[in-house]
């Protein structure tokens, strides 16, 4: 055997050549559809024997894919390979990271040596950088890789890619989402709404010429193109006109009332990033462009609830750091990805329930305000049960959604521009509250806050760096206030704090990489968050999951001292 096999095998999918057939329970016929690179990746490993380490390039969205073929190839590889990682290039996709192609790449690492236990899983993505075309830098800093036990992964699919896209508090999340609710496709079957009778995709019109049948032509059709969120009229859509059908599908799943879920049309949601779906009262048809459920005869009254659902931010969390396709090489939804969302079921929701999602529903349909949306997300997060750190996440994840459906430039440096004030207030609020809420308990302490004008250190184009920005924080005496108490911080603190960081900011580095630093700095009675100068890194989202490192540090330091 080899010490170590490296390579960048083919990932283009060609039908002509024909593929050795998939055998159950046989590690070495497993593979996710159409991915070629996946035989090579096999070879490598009997080169490599029982020791041998792997470094590849490969196709990322297989490693994300919902497939049943890929679930299982996944699980196999990395059980027969760990300890692994798994770095994710797909940010750069469009950036010239090759030459000839703009598929989404992945970097995977078998048995590395440097991982603390065999049973652990590196996971982590290179953050899109607008400098990275005229440098092809690199940027990696301990936010963009974490270590997650392999089982989490083997027992929760879905969690991969929150841990390679998102947070530690977004995997949370995903993982209980997962843990506690069925899927969208085992409520529909609950309710008798079986696949292919009432529920599928629409008609497909390229291929064989199949002749409609006549009161085709008498009915509304519905296409991408005259799609509008919530409410469908159907007396405003044209009637159907296509001569011949390659697929016609069954008649059932155009009877109304109608739940219509769009594979795309992310420009027609009701705000940029936001999944939507739409109820229409009428029969009508559609485009295989949408997957339509039918309420005909099946509890007509539950198709606003599951609309209100569809379009809240618990389902666009879901999609982000749960689905299969955001992010990656289509920014589509695909029936597997739709079905395989976790929501309630709705034959056990009470009616009270029931009927303040869909008034909210309502109400968005009629104006879809700022005000509406929130209490649209508000219901719907109360029916999974959220606290509302949980809904930050979701209500935030709309936001993230953007760049991963929307890959151009203008999103993207949305969010690395330099933070303002308000973002590090709202960042350091969030911080505060989860401290705080550990520490009400007691009632003698509270935390305190103070966010600069001014970067830590400017950027420097130059070396591709993006400046720094610190936050402080200092416990203060007294049980925490109504309000976080955020001050603004004198410059003074930010010089003193540059000298004490002289000589700490180089390192030796590949001339590829540009280290990101996320440092945790106690000095005297203060704790100094220094991060890059860059949106992202100031979320309350990020807030969410700096606080919980945090208490961890203090939590650490407690149970030393207690050893001690």
């Amino acid at each position: 055997p080899f010490e170590a096999v490296v390579g960048n095998p083919p990932w283009t999918f060609d039908k002509s050549i024909k593929a050795k057939p998939r055998k159950k329970g046989n590690a070495h016929s497993l593979r996710p559809r159409r991915s070629p690179d996946w035989a090579f990746l096999d070879v490598a490993a009997a080169l490599a024997g029982e020791k041998g380490r792997i470094g590849m390039v490969m196709k990322a969205s297989p490693f994300f894919s919902k497939d049943e073929h890929a679930v299982e190839a996944r699980a196999a590889l990395l059980s027969r390979l760990k300890p692994a990682a798994l770095v994710n290039l797909s940010a750069l996709r469009k950036e010239h990271l090759f030459p000839d192609a703009t598929g989404p790449a992945m970097l995977f690492f078998a048995r590395c040596s440097l991982m603390p236990e065999a049973d652990q899983l590196l996971v982590g993505s290179i953050p899109w950088r607008p400098d990275f075309v005229r440098n092809g830098l690199f940027h990696v800093g301990p936010g963009e890789l974490r270590a997650v036990p392999l089982r989490r992964i083997l027992r929760t699919p879905a969690m991969l890619k929150a841990a390679t896209f998102g947070t530690v508090r977004d995997s949370w999340l995903i993982e209980r989402l997962e843990r506690e609710f069925p899927t969208l496709e085992k409520t529909l079957n609950s309710l008798g709404i079986l696949a292919l009778e009432g529920r599928g995709q629409g008609y497909q019109v390229e291929g064989d010429p199949n002749v409609p049948p006549p009161y085709f032509y008498e009915t509304a059709a519905l296409s991408p193109d005259n799609y509008q969120p919530l409410r469908i009229d159907s007396d405003a859509l044209p009637l159907f006109a296509e001569p011949r059908l390659h697929r016609i599908r069954n008649e059932s799943i155009y009877r109304g009332p109608l739940l219509l879920c769009p594979k795309a049309s992310f420009k027609s949601s009701l705000e940029e990033g936001r999944y939507s779906a739409a109820t229409a009262a009428d029969t009508l048809l559609y485009t295989e462009s949408f997957y339509g459920i039918s309420f005909a005869d099946h509890a007509p009254e539950l198709a606003p609830v599951l609309s209100g659902i569809l379009n809240s931010c618990v389902t666009t969390f879901q999609l982000a750091y749960g689905g299969g396709a955001w992010g990656l090489e289509r920014s589509t939804v695909e029936p597997k990805d739709l079905l395989s969302l976790r929501v309630p079921d709705l034959r056990k929701v009470d009616a009270a329930t029931r009927r303040l999602i869909a008034e909210a529903e309502a109400a968005v349909a009629r104006e879809a305000t700022s005000e509406h949306l929130q209490a649209l997300d508000a219901a719907v997060a109360e029916l999974y049960e959220f606290d509302r750190h949980e809904l930050v996440l979701a209500r935030e994840s709309v936001e993230r959604a953007r760049v991963l459906i929307f890959e151009g430039r203008k999103r993207r440096r949305a969010f690395v521009k330099p933070p303002q004030r308000e973002p590090l207030q709202a960042y350091a609020t969030t911080v505060t509250s989860v401290v705080d809420g550990y520490l009400r308990s007691r009632g003698t302490r509270h935390l305190e806050a103070a966010v600069y004008s001014r970067p830590l250190v400017s950027a420097s184009w130059a070396d591709g760096g993006g400046g720094l920005t610190a936050v402080r924080f200092r416990m203060g005496a007294g049980a925490s206030p109504r309000e976080p108490a955020i001050a603004l911080g004198e410059d003074a603190e930010l010089t003193a704090l540059a000298e004490q960081l002289k000589g700490w900011m180089k390192s030796d580095l590949p001339p590829y990489l540009n280290e990101r630093r996320n440092l945790r700095l106690y000095l005297g009675d203060s704790l100094f968050i220094v991060k890059p100068s860059e949106v992202r890194y100031w979320t309350k989202t990020a807030g969410l999951n700096d606080a919980d490192v945090i208490l961890a540090d203090h939590w650490l330091k407690a149970s030393h001292a207690a050893y001690a």
